[in-house]
C-alpha cells in the first residue's frame, strides 16, 4: 500500500493526464458516431551540502582576509550611522517594515554567462523565492531556488537577470543587465540621450521591481557612449560590489513590498481571467462552428491554452484545460473532442516549452508570449502547437488528416490563428520584461 501511494505521489502529473485523456476519450466514443468504430528536488540539497563542506575547509585558510573585510564593513557602517544620526535626528525610522537575514556564501560562480551563488540558509531559516540579496557594498542578486537548508541566488553577473534602477542624480528610471564580459561592470539600459549624464553618477535600486527597497547602491557610471544608432545611451556601470570577494550577504525581507507583490499578482490574475472569459465567450457564442472560405476557423480557445501560465508538472494546468475544453464541447455538440484536445495541447505545450525555451528561462518569464520570447522564438514555440491543435480536431471529428481539404484546413487555420494571436497580444497584453525588468 505504501509503495502504491509513493508511486501515485511521484507520477501524479502523468496519472492525471492519462486519466483526463481516457475520460475525454470515453466522452468522445459515446458522442461521436464516426469514432465509435475506432478505439483508440534533492539535487539542490546534495550540491548545497557539498559546497558547505568545501567552503568550511577553504574558509579556514582565509580567516585573515575575512576579518579585514569585516573590520572595513564595520567602519563603513559606523560612518553611515554617524551620518544618519547627524542628518536625520528629528526623523523616526520605522525598521519594522524591513527585515534582514544574514547568510554565508558557500559557492559563487563567475566564469559563466549565467552565474549563480549558493548560500547556507534555506526555507527553514525563512528564505523565500524572489527575496532581494545585498551585501554591505550593494546589490548581489535575488533568490531563485530554495531548499530546506540552502538557497541559490541568481547573481547580477547573469545575462538573464535584469534589475530596475534609478540614476540617482537625475532620478531617471533605467535597468541594468550584465553583458557576459567584465565581471566588474554591467550595462545601464534605456536612458534617453536627452537626459544629462556624467561619469561618476550613482545608480541605485528603484523599488519598482518589488524586490529591493529604493536607494540601495548598485554602482557608478564608468563610461558613456552617445555614438549609437539608438535613442538611448550605451553606458557602463562599475559595480559597487566586487563579486570575487563575496563572503557574507543579507537577504532583504521588506514586508510592504511583499504586500505589493501580492496585490500586483492579484490584479494581473483578475485581468487574465477577464480576458480569458471574453475569449471563451467569443469561442462559444460568436465563432462556434463558423468556417471562413471553407478552410479557415478562428479558435480563441487555443489562445487561452497557449497563454495560460506555465507550471511544471502542474495538475492545475491539466484540470483547467480539461474544463475549458468541456465547456466548449457543451455548446458545440462535440462532447469530449475539445476537452481531449485541450489536455493533450497543454501537456504537449509544457514539454515543448522546456525543449524550446528551457526551464531556467521559463522561470524568469511572466507569460509565454511574443513580448517575452521575441518573434522568432515565439513562432518556433507556438506554431507547431497550433498545427497539433487543429490536427487533433480534424482527427477527432473526421477521423483522417490525409485528405487535401483537411490538410489545407489545418495549415490555413494555424496561420490565421497565429496572426490573430500576435495581434491580440500586441493589443491587449503587456510585457513585464519590456516595461519593468526584473
Amino acid at each position: 500500500m505504501r509503495s502504491l501511494l509513493k508511486f501515485i505521489s511521484r507520477y501524479n502529473y502523468s496519472i492525471t493526464f492519462f486519466f483526463l485523456l481516457l475520460f475525454s476519450f470515453f466522452l468522445v466514443l459515446n458522442e461521436s458516431f464516426i469514432l465509435r468504430s475506432f478505439y483508440f528536488n534533492s539535487s539542490n540539497y546534495i550540491s548545497g551540502s557539498f559546497y558547505k563542506v568545501q567552503n568550511g575547509i577553504l574558509s579556514y585558510f582565509s580567516l585573515e582576509s575575512k576579518n579585514t573585510i569585516l573590520i572595513n564593513e564595520n567602519l563603513k557602517l559606523i560612518n553611515r550611522i554617524k551620518k544618519l544620526d547627524s542628518d536625520y535626528r528629528s526623523v523616526v525610522i520605522d525598521t519594522s517594515t524591513v527585515g534582514f537575514l544574514s547568510a554565508q556564501v558557500i559557492n559563487n560562480s563567475l566564469n559563466k554567462s549565467k552565474n549563480y551563488i549558493t548560500i547556507d540558509k534555506g526555507f527553514k531559516d525563512g528564505v523565500r523565492e524572489n527575496l532581494g540579496v545585498i551585501s554591505s557594498n550593494g546589490v548581489i542578486g535575488k533568490v531563485k531556488y530554495v531548499s530546506d537548508n540552502f538557497s541559490t541566488i541568481i547573481s547580477l553577473l547573469n545575462t538573464s537577470f535584469y534589475l530596475s534602477t534609478l540614476v540617482d542624480e537625475t532620478k531617471t528610471l533605467s535597468s541594468i543587465n550584465w553583458d557576459g564580459k567584465n565581471p566588474r561592470e554591467v550595462k545601464l539600459l534605456y536612458v534617453p540621450k536627452h537626459v544629462p549624464l556624467e561619469i561618476g553618477y550613482s545608480v541605485i535600486t528603484s523599488s519598482f521591481d518589488s524586490i529591493f527597497p529604493k536607494g540601495i547602491e548598485v554602482g557608478k557610471i564608468s563610461s558613456i557612449n552617445e555614438d549609437t544608432n539608438s535613442n538611448f545611451y550605451d553606458v557602463d556601470i562599475l559595480l559597487s560590489e566586487d563579486f570575487y570577494s563575496i563572503y557574507n550577504v543579507y537577504l532583504v525581507k521588506s514586508f510592504p513590498f511583499e504586500e505589493k507583490i501580492k496585490l500586483e499578482n492579484l490584479d494581473l490574475m483578475k485581468n487574465k481571467i477577464l480576458i480569458f472569459i471574453v475569449l471563451l465567450f467569443i469561442q462559444v457564442f460568436v465563432l462556434n462552428k463558423i468556417i471562413f472560405f471553407s478552410f479557415l476557423v478562428l479558435s480563441p480557445l487555443i489562445f487561452i491554452l497557449l497563454l495560460y501560465s506555465y507550471k511544471k508538472d502542474s495538475i492545475e494546468n491539466l484540470l483547467v484545460a480539461f474544463f475549458l475544453g468541456l465547456f466548449v464541447d457543451m455548446f458545440n455538440d462535440s462532447l469530449g473532442v475539445y476537452s481531449m484536445t485541450s489536455i493533450i495541447i497543454v501537456y504537449f505545450r509544457n514539454l515543448w516549452a522546456l525543449k524550446i525555451i528551457g526551464e531556467e528561462k521559463i522561470d524568469e518569464l511572466n507569460d509565454i508570449s511574443v513580448h517575452e520570447l521575441g518573434n522568432i522564438q515565439y513562432f518556433i514555440f507556438s506554431f507547431p502547437i497550433l498545427l497539433v491543435y487543429f490536427s487533433l480536431l480534424v482527427i477527432l471529428e473526421s477521423s483522417s488528416i490525409f485528405i487535401l481539404d483537411n490538410v489545407l484546413f489545418i495549415l490555413f487555420s494555424s496561420v490565421l490563428n497565429y496572426l490573430f494571436m500576435l495581434l491580440f497580444q500586441y493589443l491587449f497584453l503587456e510585457s513585464k520584461l519590456r516595461d519593468e525588468w526584473r
